[in-house]
């Protein structure tokens, strides 16, 4: 660390100082060069080449020095010190490196007319807001921000080009996503976008109290009911007035559907419980505070699952267990992040994506929230505000 020191130190008065002293043993400067300014100047050069020097030296030393400075600058800790591992970090490189391949000029994650390129990119914002290197996405979430503002229609919606079923799920992931990119990134075109779009989950709320498909059904469905429900919490957050009612009456829906076993269903006295349905469903009490006398039996639930066992709505239970799963101790989480770590990373393509048999539409959206699962350690992607911990 020490040797920039002296080695630049021992060129200056090489080259710009020659030392030597008087029949009287006074010590004398000769400077063999003379300089514009003076030969003041050049001892100022020395300071700042020798800051230099230490500074680089340390960086060498510690390459994560900046890094660590910017999480800490940010005031995120992690959930568990440490349990993000070089492991975890490879595959997560890996895992960006195919979204960043996949990002297009527009800003849009997908190729062009994938009919869900709305709700991946949403995801893929979400994934790279939860890194623990925020500096390095700023250019692709700027372009991303920017795509999801475009496709904003008149009446609040933010949907694909031809979306053709489900677009709620696409907005709520959207609206989500505007609002945490907002939380670290406040800027006054993404605060617009926001409120428009909670405007449109508010006046979407139909009479059984929640959200399916579409703007305009009549019915709901649980897992349509969270993605709305996290976004109006996320966009609360970051001051969008939304009103406490909508959220209270979507938390009830919710409740509606959990079962004695701990469980929820995906109607309220529809189908049994499932592991997926459940995290996504304390994931939304988490993030708004409400049905908190449920989130006992629902863990207990979440944990007597053989994860492993999981064939459907993998990379989705994951996603919302991670948000669930990270209120929990320090031990649990590592026992669940464990187990999930393990599961991901034997599953991930050698392209870096995570797919599932049948068509690759939704290639993007797995792999965003199979990084956003692995990331979770970091803390830097919470949908339970401070006073809901």
């Amino acid at each position: 660390m020490f040797f920039p020191c002296i080695a630049t130190s021992a060129i200056y008065f090489s080259l710009v100082v020659n030392v030597f002293f008087d029949d009287n043993g006074n010590m004398i400067q000769y400077h063999l060069f003379r300089f514009p300014f003076g030969n003041v100047w050049p001892s100022v050069l020395v300071i700042v080449l020798v800051s230099t020097s230490i500074g680089l030296s340390a960086l060498r030393s510690d390459p994560q020095r900046g890094q660590r400075a910017s999480s800490s600058e940010a005031g995120v800790k992690p959930i568990v010190p440490g349990l993000f591992g070089k492991n975890e970090r490879v595959a997560v490189k890996n895992g960006m490196a195919f979204l960043l391949n996949e990002q297009q000029a527009d800003g849009g994650v997908g190729r062009k007319g994938l009919r869900v390129r709305v709700g991946a990119t949403a995801l893929t914002l979400l994934a790279w807001l939860g890194s623990d290197e925020p500096r390095r996405f700023d250019k692709p979430i700027a372009k991303a921000v920017t795509f999801l503002i475009s496709r904003q229609t008149d009446s609040g919606l933010i949907v694909s080009a031809n979306s053709s079923h489900g677009p709620m799920y696409s907005h709520g992931f959207a609206t989500l996503a505007l609002a945490k990119t907002q939380a670290v990134k406040p800027n006054d075109k993404t605060k617009a976008a926001l409120v428009k779009a909670v405007k449109l989950i508010t006046s979407a709320q139909n009479k059984t109290d929640g959200w399916r498909y579409t703007p305009t059904s009549r019915d709901a469905d649980l897992p349509a009911v969270v993605c709305q429900v996290s976004a109006l919490a996320a966009a609360k957050q970051v001051g969008v007035e939304v009103d406490d009612k909508v959220i209270e009456r979507a938390m009830a829906y919710v409740l509606k559907c959990s079962n004695a076993d701990g469980g929820f269903s995906y109607m309220p006295n529809v189908q049994s419980s499932n592991y997926p349905r459940s995290a996504a469903a304390l994931s939304a009490i988490y993030a708004t505070g409400h049905g908190r006398d449920a989130l006992k039996k629902g863990v207990d639930y979440m944990l007597k699952h053989d994860i492993a066992a999981l064939r459907t709505h993998r990379y989705y239970a994951f996603f919302y267990a991670s948000f669930a799963m990270a209120q929990q101790d320090a031990k649990l989480f590592r026992q669940w992040y464990g187990r999930v770590s393990q599961l991901l990373r034997s599953a991930q393509a050698g392209n870096g994506a995570w797919r599932v048999a049948g068509p690759d539409d939704y290639v993007t959206v797995y792999s965003a929230m199979a990084i956003i699962a692995l990331q979770s350690p970091n803390g830097r992607l919470r949908l339970a505000s401070p006073d809901k911990r």
